[in-house]
């Protein structure tokens, strides 16, 4: 609870609202979903990490998910961390219009 209420502060503090979402079934995880919402001008921020059964299965579904939460903040760039491990993602991120800003694992969109 403790990090709860001081990432809370910090949140209101700065202007950015940080949000976990889980994916699961039959009490399993599958997927995990950190979405960072920002109302100053910094840039929204996601990263996935999906199990590797379920990994080019739910990909679109999760960025689908990712434009709606961001619907209610300031158009912002919307910027992804993946990695070469997840080509799935990266796949994904390309399919909804995202370019690589910064090597393998930055990727951005503007909204």
């Amino acid at each position: 609870w403790d990090d709860r209420i001081f990432e809370v502060i910090l949140d209101f503090m700065i202007g950015q609202r940080m949000q976990r979402y889980v994916v699961e079934r039959a009490g399993r995880l599958l997927a995990m979903l950190v979405l960072r919402a920002e109302y100053g001008p910094f840039p929204h921020r996601v990263a996935a990490m999906v199990q590797p059964e379920m990994r080019g299965a739910i990909e679109n579904d999760l960025l689908a998910f990712v434009r709606q939460e961001l619907a209610r903040f300031p158009a912002r760039e919307l910027r992804a961390a993946t990695n070469s491990a997840h080509p799935e993602f990266i796949a994904a991120l390309e399919q909804a219009g995202f370019t690589f800003a910064s090597g393998l694992t930055l990727m951005a969109l503007a909204l």
